[in-house]
């Protein structure tokens, strides 16, 4: 902290002022941002034998975003056997399913209501 005050000591008065302001202005200043991907994911491994593993990951939308993906790529290194290596990972057919529990009166917006909604859909290499 000392520092900082001995820095401002050596600057003209106007300028330290004109620094302090735009400091404040950018601390303050309302941001909105908004986003329109994945929600949340899910991902979990099973050993199969041997050095065959099933990698499985859920992802979870906003139904209001954007399209869901047909494939996603993982990668996954071990710095002790030196791999560094991508799988991609396929969209598992028939999965995409809503699941939001809306209220009995609304519908959300993977019904084509104004209410939130997400659906899940599973990706799976084997």
């Amino acid at each position: 902290m000392k520092k900082i005050a001995s820095v401002f000591c050596y600057c003209k008065q106007g300028i330290r002022h004109r620094c302090l302001l735009l400091l404040l202005i950018y601390f303050t200043a309302p941001v909105t941002s908004f986003a329109t991907h994945i929600s949340g994911a899910d991902i979990t491994y099973t050993w199969v034998s041997g050095n065959t593993y099933t990698l499985d990951l859920t992802l979870y939308r906003d139904c209001s975003g954007i399209a869901a993906p047909n494939n996603v790529s993982v990668s996954y290194s071990s710095a002790t056997c030196g791999y560094n290596l991508s799988v991609t990972l396929n969209k598992i057919p028939g999965t995409g399913q809503e699941i939001t529990h809306p209220c009995t009166a609304g519908l959300t917006t993977c019904t084509g209501g104004t209410s939130p909604g997400f659906r899940n859909m599973n990706i799976q290499e084997l």
